[in-house]
Order: structure tokens, then sequence, then C-alpha cells
């Protein structure tokens, strides 16, 4: 977990960042309602620019990134993505824990979806946070 370093996305990373959303969410949303690559690639497109991505670079190499917004009465993780090759080093637990020390507090929570099946769910868990609600395919997690 040495030499972990945030920035920015940048328009260059857009590819990079797209393979990375792929290579992680493809199993889950598959298992919840079946993979459409076009479905899918037009609405990464659309509705994620990766401007807004706080990019996850280890020894100089991206290797992740997450998206958080400041909602009026909570912050949104609209996903974290860890590259495979470094999941389940305690990155994803780092990288949450600063979330919350650095934005959250009592009175604005951190709040987030998960597709049900995802072996994250475990992890959110013992950061301790808990289900406040769910449908056919998330769990709706908060710290609050």
């Amino acid at each position: 977990m040495d030499n972990l370093e945030l920035r920015q996305g940048t328009k260059g990373k857009k590819e990079w960042l797209w393979t990375l959303y792929r290579s992680t969410l493809k199993e889950h949303v598959e298992n919840a309602w079946g993979w459409d690559e076009r479905f899918q690639f037009e609405s990464f497109n659309k509705y994620l620019r990766v401007e807004e991505f706080c990019l996850i670079y280890q020894n100089n190499m991206p290797i992740g990134g997450y998206l958080l917004q400041d909602k009026k009465d909570h912050y949104w993780l609209e996903m974290i993505l860890i590259d495979a090759k470094h999941q389940n080093k305690g990155i994803g637990t780092k990288i949450i824990c600063d979330i919350l020390k650095q934005n959250c507090s009592d009175i604005k929570p951190l709040e987030f979806n998960v597709i049900k099946g995802n072996r994250a769910i475990a992890l959110y868990k013992r950061l301790g946070f808990h289900v406040y609600d769910e449908d056919d395919n998330f769990y709706k997690m908060t710290t609050g």
C-alpha cells in the first residue's frame, strides 16, 4: 500500500477508466441484469465524467478510482473501482477510511448502493456501514 497518490481524473484517462469500470463491474452487472456492452459504454460516457473521478495511483501507475459527490445532507459514493490485481491488499479500506476522515461526520454521512452479491459488502460492514434499505438488486448502505 506504499506510494498511494490521489489525482484528479483527466480526459486522457477516460479509456483506462472505462476498461477498469468494465473489468470491475461486469460480473456483478451481468449477474443482476445481464451485461449489454453498448448500453454500458454509452451510459458510462453519458453519466460518468472522468474529470469528476479521483484516480488512485500506486508507484506512479493508476490502479483505481472513485467518484464522490457532495449532496445536501450526505456524501454519495457513486463508485469505487480497484483493479483486480490490487484488490484484497487494503487499498479500498484505506481509501474509504480516508474519505470518511476527510469528508464525513455524524451530521453528514457517507451513503452508496452496492449490487447484491458483490464481495465488497463484507468490507463495508467491517468498516461500520450498515444497510438502511434495499431493492431487488441493491443494498443501500450508510454510516449514518
